[in-house]
């Protein structure tokens, strides 16, 4: 029987919630081991409920599926029966434990069934009464997130009658002026300042001061987030004199992590240093000699842009080899795993000659051909060969475009979609989960990380097609970024005088990019996004000509993947020192390609 056909009384949850052992819990993950899922039905509801994954930063949707990989997910918001969650928001008042209190409550709340305001408010206070034992037993991290959810719920209902708001935010302004950060200053500060807590001066000072501890730690990632804050503080107060001393104090701490790193890492925080000293006037110099450090890093990230292969055995075998391949170590251990051991770009040069072998004497090269979209419509035209050197051109790279597109359906098919399944059942990726392989990432700019972390977020799920709608203007973005830090200016002047930004196929057709990501990786690019014998996904899903299923299907399982790949490969070394005697233990080395 499915959760949203179970109907379960109040007796019935009473009879389960008021068990000793539930007064002791702490964390509603701690449930899991008292109830049984192939218990009583109200043992069965109330697991589903308290093994849901917790998001306090999500204000309107604070809780997800334990997992979901496609169309098929666990029980989340939306999918508990009706009558069942009437019956349990009346039992919801005995229930002593704080915990367990606030996450019925909360969900009742969000669910919609037979609450009313005053049960989100229970979930308000007991998500506080919850954080006070948490940070008394010394889980100061589950303490913070209970901390975040009672304010973001108190201010949804701030224009309710006897709200929460003060309560909460008295609290949180305790944590700040007695500096008991809970271990998590930036997070709290945060807070503070999203929801208007505490004067600007103080978050503007506490915020600084918490950036020069780290800074002097050697915490540069946490002590930038802190400076970022007090640039918005000063932004707000409009005091330029601070905003640009912050602006100079965030660049040398970006050049600090930038001499921390091996040198082909140090591109990012150097090209953020440098767009950081932009908004300071007078700089100009100090610019010009971190452009010259940058180079320097550029050309260390070029020598180390290579990746190893793996031959496969038969078509047959490739499934289940490419699922043993990524159970790794750990989830960062995993996703390396899958993108330099299942695959490698596809060899262009190979693939090129062996299609020019086939073509040989072919009828198919002899004839031409046209090819059309999803609606009918004629969108290119393979000429047949004759005595131009050009139509045989044409002709070939048409060819060649369809062979990848082969290879590429199979590879999605048999070693990429295995895998990441396998990967999205074996860990949960929450809230910068991929913050490793997005910070400081020279194709990644700081202020588009979220982009990517939900584009990578949704194919790792099994959403490909809302992976391709938030990564392919990203992407655009990037090239023009990676071409930036390169020295050049990636726009056109017109001879009106008007200037605009270099168009997708300028930018990959720019000989840097193949520099950096190499032929094969930026061939398959360029084929996946804009050729149209190949499918011209990018065409199509911004002009929405594409259907849903092709839009989830192996050309976007295959961008995400080359995405990935460029993300992850300049950490290459990072894998081989920690993680790699594993792997090359039970997958012996070949050859580097």
């Amino acid at each position: 029987m499915s959760i949203l056909e179970m109907e379960v009384s109040t007796l019935e949850f009473l009879d389960v919630l008021r068990q000793p052992a539930f007064d002791k819990i702490l964390k509603c993950s701690e449930v899991s081991e008292l109830l049984k899922l192939d218990g009583s039905d109200a043992e069965h509801f109330l697991h589903c409920i308290f093994t849901m994954m917790f998001e306090p930063e999500n204000s309107r949707d604070p809780f997800s599926p334990f997992f979901r990989y496609g169309r098929s997910h666990s029980p989340g918001i939306g999918d508990f029966n009706g009558n069942s969650m009437f019956c349990l928001a009346a039992a919801c008042l005995e229930v002593k434990n704080p915990e367990l209190r606030a996450r019925i409550c909360d969900l009742i709340w969000c669910e919609k069934k037979g609450s009313n305001v005053f049960i989100a408010h229970m979930a308000v206070d007991a998500y506080i009464e919850s954080a006070e034992a948490l940070i008394e037993a010394g889980e100061s991290i589950s303490a913070m997130r209970r901390i975040e959810r009672a304010l973001r719920l108190s201010y949804l209902l701030r224009r309710a009658p006897e709200n929460r708001v003060g309560t909460v935010t008295d609290y949180v302004l305790k944590i700040i002026n007695d500096d008991q950060f809970l271990g998590y200053p930036d997070r709290m500060l945060r807070l503070a300042y999203e929801f208007g807590i505490g004067e600007l001066e103080l978050l503007y000072s506490l915020s600084r001061q918490q950036a020069t501890e780290m800074g002097a730690e050697g915490k540069y990632r946490a002590a930038i987030d802190m400076l970022e804050l007090s640039v918005s503080c000063a932004k707000q107060l409009q005091d330029k004199a601070k905003e640009h001393e912050v602006y100079i104090n965030m660049a040398s701490c970006y050049e600090a992590e930038a001499e921390s790193m091996p040198e082909a890492l140090g591109c990012g925080p150097l090209m953020s240093a440098i767009e950081a000293l932009r908004a300071v006037p007078e700089t100009r110099e100090r610019q010009e000699a971190l452009f010259r450090k940058l180079r320097d890093h550029q050309r260390a990230l070029q020598h180390s842009m290579i990746t190893f292969s793996i031959p496969s055995g038969d078509l047959s075998e490739l499934v289940n080899r490419s699922v043993r391949m990524v159970r790794g170590q750990d989830f960062i251990d995993s996703i390396f795993r899958l993108v330099l051991a299942v695959h490698s770009p596809t060899n262009i040069d190979k693939l090129r000659q062996t299609t020019a072998e086939a073509l040989e004497g072919s009828i198919f090269f002899d004839l031409g051909a046209e090819h059309y979209d999803g609606d009918g419509l004629p969108i290119a035209v393979t000429p047949g060969v004759n005595d131009s050197t050009n139509a045989r051109e044409i002709a070939l790279e048409n060819h060649l475009a369809q062979a990848l597109k082969r290879d590429h359906q199979v590879v999605v098919r048999a070693c990429l979609l295995p895998a990441i399944e396998e990967i999205a059942n074996s860990y949960f990726v929450g809230k910068d989960g991929w913050a490793p392989f997005l910070i400081n990432n020279y194709f990644v700019p700081r202020d588009h990380i979220e982009f990517y972390d939900r584009g990578l977020t949704a194919g790792l799920k099994g959403d490909f097609m809302l992976a391709a709608h938030i990564l392919i203007p990203q992407i655009e973005n990037s090239l023009r970024y990676v071409i930036a830090q390169s020295g050049q200016e990636p726009t056109r002047l017109f001879g009106n005088g008007d200037q605009d930004r270099e168009g997708l196929k300028a930018l990959l057709a720019n000989p840097t990019i193949e520099q950096i990501f190499g032929k094969d990786a930026t061939y398959a690019l360029k084929t996946i996004l804009t050729d149209k014998v190949y499918g011209d996904l990018r065409n199509q899903i911004s002009h929405g000509y594409i259907s849903s299923n092709e839009a989830n299907g192996d050309a976007s399982v295959m961008l995400w993947w080359i995405v990935l790949w460029i993300l992850a490969l300049p950490y290459r070394d990072y894998w081989a020192a920690k993680y790699s005697a594993e792997f090359f233990a039970e997958w012996p080395r070949r050859t580097a390609d």
